[in-house]
């Protein structure tokens, strides 16, 4: 239910951003809660999976992408902020979340990227979306394994720390 409100919540701030330019102090940060993002990929997934047509496909591929992007928009705005002031620890503690929550969402993402690219609706994608998002797939399913998520979380941190120094 949260991540459905954070879905929604993503859709009025472009909303908002189409009706009138805002500030970028004006875009509301709040921390999502992973274990329920976790359970909507993971929800995602599977209707998609189990899709009986290409519009119930495409809706669940819309549905996901704007969950990917709004925890990216979230993380970016946590990492501006931390950037603009490096002592903040507020923002500091939000970066250091992100730096171990990505490389973990990335094991949830790269199921729903197997499901995409063995989809029966794989060409009506390509079609409406591109090749590009098949393509970027297809190198994703190639670069992460599981077994990698504490090194991508520990070069998340040293990134982290190497920002601080330059500041």
């Amino acid at each position: 239910a949260a991540v459905c409100d954070t879905i929604s919540l993503y859709l009025q701030i472009i909303q908002i951003r189409e009706e009138r330019m805002i500030k970028f102090s004006e875009i509301p940060y709040s921390r999502p809660d992973m274990e329920e993002v976790k359970a909507e990929i993971q929800k995602i997934t599977e209707a998609f999976k189990a899709s009986a047509t290409y519009e119930e496909a495409r809706d669940l591929f819309v549905r996901k992408d704007a969950l990917e992007r709004h925890l990216e928009s979230v993380s970016t705005v946590a990492q501006i902020r931390h950037s603009i002031d490096t002592r903040d620890e507020f923002y500091e503690k939000e970066v250091l979340f992100w730096n171990k929550a990505f490389p973990e969402l990335q094991e949830y993402f790269q199921i729903w990227t197997e499901a995409l690219l063995t989809s029966p609706f794989r060409s009506e994608l390509e079609s409406e979306f591109g090749d590009v998002v098949f393509l970027n797939a297809e190198i994703e399913l190639r670069t992460f394994d599981p077994s990698i998520i504490p090194l991508l979380q520990e070069e998340n941190d040293l990134t982290m720390e190497y920002e601080k120094l330059l500041a």
